[in-house]
Order: C-alpha cells, then structure tokens, then sequence
C-alpha cells in the first residue's frame, strides 16, 4: 500500500461501468459514431496511473539500448539474427523485459478485464468535509478501475515508420548521435534506401525525418505469439526522440519521454472498485478470463486454484476409533439429541436475528439482504470457522457500500454487527447447555 493518500478521479469525462452488457451497448456507440476508423482500448487497475511504457515507468530509458541488444547476444537461440528491431521489442515485452511498447487491444472486454483487476486497498480522501481535526480525512478503498480509448489507421510491424524507431531504441545514442550518422546507419541495416539517405541528409529536408521519429506509431504485430492473439493485442510505439541543434549547427537525436494521455481521448469509461469482482465474474461468462487471455501454464494452473478457491471448508482431522456395539449406540443417541438442540438453537437464533436487524436503525433499507446473507452461511459449526465469518463480514461489507456508507463505516458496522450476532448464538447455545 502506498502512503500517500489520493484524490478521487474526475469523473465529467467519465463514463461508469456497472456490468458488461452496458459496456457493450456504449461500446456500440462509439463505434457507430467512428466509422472506417479502428478503435483500441487500454485498461488500467488503478484510476491514478500515468498512461507510460515500462521503460519510461521504470525509469530505465538510459539504458534502453543496452537492454535491447543484450537478448541477443546471451540469449541467441531465442533470438536469432532474422529477429528484427521491433519483433525483438514485442519479444522482451512478452516476458517482462521493460520496453517503449505499451499494450494495447482491439478487444474492448479484454480492457475491461485489466481494469477490473485489483490492486489492493489504498489510502483516499473522504468525498466527505472532515470537520474535526479528530476525525481522519482519508479512508481505504479499492482503486478504480480505468479504460482509455482512441482510434487510428494501424501501421504494422514491417512499416518504414515502425523499423526507424525500433531501431533507434538499440543504438547507444550516448556515443553517436548525430542525425547523419544515425541515417548512414539506418541505411547500412537496410531499414531505409539509399533514396531515403539522399532525401534525409539534406537540411531542408531534415524536419521530415525529425517527423518521424517524434510521432507515436499504433502497431497491429505479426501474430506470431499466442497471447497476443488471445488478447487482439496490438502497441502503442512512441517515438519520442528530442532533436536539439548544437553550436556547430549539427543536429543531435536524445532519447526523452513523456506521457502517452494525450494519444487516447479525454472520455475514458471506470470501474468503481467495488464492482471490480462482480464484472470479472461476468466477463468469465463471455470467456475473457486469466486462463483464455494467458496461454502460459502457471496462467492456467492459477486460473484452476482461484476458479475453485473459498468454496470448500475441510473438515478437522479425525483418527479412527473402533466402537463397540454399546458404544454405537450411545454415540448414536447423543447424536440424535444434538441434532434436536441444534435445530432449536438455530430457531431461536433466527428470530433473535430477525429483531436485531430490523430493531436497529443503521441497517435500515438493508435487513432483509443483511437476514438471507447470514442464514445463507449457517453451516455446521459456523461460529467455529473464521472462512465463515470472514465471509459475513466482507458480505455485509458489499451490502453497507450499496447503501452509500463509506468504506470505513461500513467497515467498523460490519464488526459491530458480526461480533453481535456471535454474542446471540453464543448465548443461545449457553442457555441450551445449561
């Protein structure tokens, strides 16, 4: 968790998300409206982000040609010399290796998915005015999640545009940066022509080359890489290369770097954090999940464990004992008579419940939701077993939030209210005992 506290996103250019199906139908709009264009999408887990490549994120720019010439020359069989600038680029970005790329995608569930992901409880200030010094001005909640669009003429990977640039995030513009040089030596890797060398290394003809390397390029790759089809992924490669004419009027290309926010629209959509869970599992109905969207086997085996995780408690372990005939039958009737108990102490419990929830004016306009979660999770034992309780309290949670109470509140009441109907249960099994 980070210690600053955030503010809350602006949401005037905003668009919320409240299930896939609305998103679709807005998707559709859009679309409609931006004929002959394509549309790409990027979701973003937390509404605070920049819009940045890893490489400028990391803050690894300095570096950025050592980091793409180094695969090849420690790992050669996985990239062999018919591997180009970019296709070596797409290659790093796959495995983790910080690039200039930022991914994007053609697919706008695909988005929604990256945006629904959490991150983790932050701190925010409260929408509220704080008006005593002692009360804290911030609380903790999930991140909003977010989903930048724009449309564009696509280039592609073999593009001229796309080769120059890719190229240049190898070359070690520290030792050699002069823009002739950098053309001879575009030219004697056979990215541009000889015809392109005479036009570029010509002053007057200078800026369209600066052009070039300063304009940000939307990339649709060879769908060479599993995943990338998976995911309809495609990149947003920024150029970003300074030109700054020195004293002896040469010109000198830099490597700098800036936000990528202005390459989407000013709308975006969001996803509030709490309903972050509730689209994921829609979006698993339409087949957009970790195990469809990563091919990778640790993708699939995760997938498995979090498919199936919190649905079963196990039970305590319990050595066989042999019995013998009379012992049977006083287990038998004991167990006969704790049934019997259990049965009223439940009866009981729920129409103390019921009071309770509905004598107590917090939980107004919520009670009945609040009466069917708890008796949804009286199990066998259910006081005993913290998964239990666990879930009641992050239940009750979810139903306080929906009636607008802050996280904070709703936090503390969700305690208050678990420790309560423990206290009732409990004291409807001492009074059974007894």
């Amino acid at each position: 968790m980070e210690n600053s506290i955030k503010s809350r996103l602006d949401t005037n250019s905003g668009f919320e998300i409240t299930s896939v199906g609305q998103y679709l139908e807005k998707i559709k709009e859009i679309v409609d409206s931006e004929d002959g264009f394509t549309l790409f999408f990027r979701g973003q887990k937390a509404e605070y982000w920049d819009i940045q490549s890893s490489l400028f994120r990391e803050n690894k720019l300095n570096i950025e040609h050592k980091l793409m010439v180094l695969p090849k020359s420690k790992l050669p069989l996985e990239f062999n010399s018919n591997c180009d600038a970019f296709d070596l680029m797409t290659k790093c970005q796959h495995y983790g290796l910080c690039t200039r790329l930022l991914d994007i995608t053609t697919n706008p569930l695909v988005a929604l998915y990256f945006a629904c992901k959490s991150v983790g409880e932050e701190k925010y200030f409260k929408e509220e005015e704080v008006e005593s010094d002692d009360i804290q001005n911030w609380e903790l909640r999930e991140p909003w999640g977010i989903i930048y669009y724009t449309i564009a003429y696509p280039y592609y990977s073999f593009s001229k545009e796309v080769q120059i640039v890719s190229a240049l995030s190898q070359y070690n513009l520290d030792k050699e940066n002069d823009l002739k040089d950098i053309l001879r030596k575009l030219k004697n890797e056979n990215i541009i022509t000889d015809e392109d060398l005479n036009r570029w290394s010509k002053k007057e003809n200078y800026a369209e080359f600066i052009s070039i390397i300063q304009n940000n390029y939307t990339v649709i790759p060879i769908s060479n890489n599993e995943r990338i089809k998976r995911q309809s992924g495609a990149f947003l490669l920024p150029g970003m290369f300074s030109v700054i004419k020195d004293l002896k009027g040469e010109f000198q290309i830099y490597r700098s770097c800036k936000s990528l926010k202005d390459e989407f629209f000013e709308k975006f959509f969001y996803v509030d954090g709490d309903n972050k869970e509730k689209i994921l599992k829609e979006l698993d109905l339409c087949n957009i999940n970790e195990s469809t969207l990563f091919p990778e086997l640790e993708h699939q085996l995760n997938y498995i464990k979090e498919s199936n995780s919190g649905r079963y408690d196990a039970p305590d372990f319990v050595k066989y004992t042999e019995f013998s005939p009379e012992e049977y039958d006083e287990l038998n009737e004991l167990f006969d008579n704790y049934v019997e108990d259990e049965d009223e102490i439940v009866s009981k419990f729920k129409s103390e419940l019921s009071d309770y929830l509905y004598s107590t004016s917090i939980y107004k306009g919520v009670e009945e939701s609040l009466y069917s979660m708890v008796l949804e999770n009286l199990i066998v034992d259910w006081y005993k077993k913290d998964s239990i309780k666990s879930k009641i309290r992050l239940e009750t949670i979810k139903i306080l939030r929906r009636k607008s109470i802050s996280r904070n509140d709703a936090n503390e009441i969700a305690d208050n209210m678990l420790d309560t109907i423990l206290n009732i249960y409990a004291n409807n099994l001492s009074e059974d005992k007894e």
